[in-house]
């Protein structure tokens, strides 16, 4: 089970472009969750910029393709619980 807690809620960017953050494992991680009509695509900030493909970034990503999108995750203190099976299914 892939768990998270918002700490702060999912805000639009940009157009097409949310940020956000979230606990993950004991570490607050910020992410952008891109939705636009060329796809979709989950960025976590790390000490090396914005990255894709991370483990968090899928578990973000099978959320919002589950849940229907970031701004459904909940409120700040919310707990997010994912099965591991659905983020795989995802990558």
């Amino acid at each position: 089970m892939a768990i998270f807690k918002i700490i702060q809620e999912a805000s639009l960017q940009q157009s097409d472009l949310w940020q956000g953050t979230v606990e993950y494992k004991g570490e607050t991680l910020q992410y952008r969750y891109y939705d636009g009509f060329d796809g979709q695509e989950v960025y976590i900030l790390t000490d090396q910029g914005w990255e894709l493909g991370t483990e968090l970034g899928n578990v973000i990503y099978a959320a919002c393709q589950e849940w229907g999108g970031v701004e459904d995750f909940g409120p700040i203190g919310q707990i997010c619980e994912i099965d591991d099976d659905i983020v795989e299914s995802y990558k």
